[in-house]
């Protein structure tokens, strides 16, 4: 429907506001505005959920992390950590403690 309704001079009062209404529900004006902004905090909150998540998420370069890191070996025989493709000119560093406590691949 658009446009005006003409009802004579009459209105819809009384209208309910209790949460949460159904969808063929009529509200009031302020009901509807109410329900906007909590739609649109929960939007906000959701934001917020996923930038601490990026916050948090560890970038494949560049990336400091601090903390212990525990690696599972449950579901398989055989776990890999290090570097598969170190060519001649490049070395590989693993570093214990400081840099004086390392294993230097060439």
């Amino acid at each position: 429907m658009q446009g005006d309704v003409d009802m004579g001079g009459y209105r819809i009062a009384g209208l309910n506001t209790s949460l949460p209404p159904r969808r063929t529900d009529a509200v009031c004006c302020s009901r509807a505005v109410e329900l906007t902004r909590e739609v649109g905090q929960k939007a906000i909150e959701q934001v917020m959920d996923v930038k601490r998540l990026c916050d948090l998420k560890v970038s494949k370069t560049g990336d400091l992390m601090t903390g212990n890191l525990l690696l599972s070996a449950d579901g398989g025989n055989d776990r890999l950590f290090g570097c598969t493709d170190l060519i001649h000119g490049k070395t590989f560093t693993l570093v214990f403690g400081d840099t004086l406590n390392r294993l230097h691949l060439a």
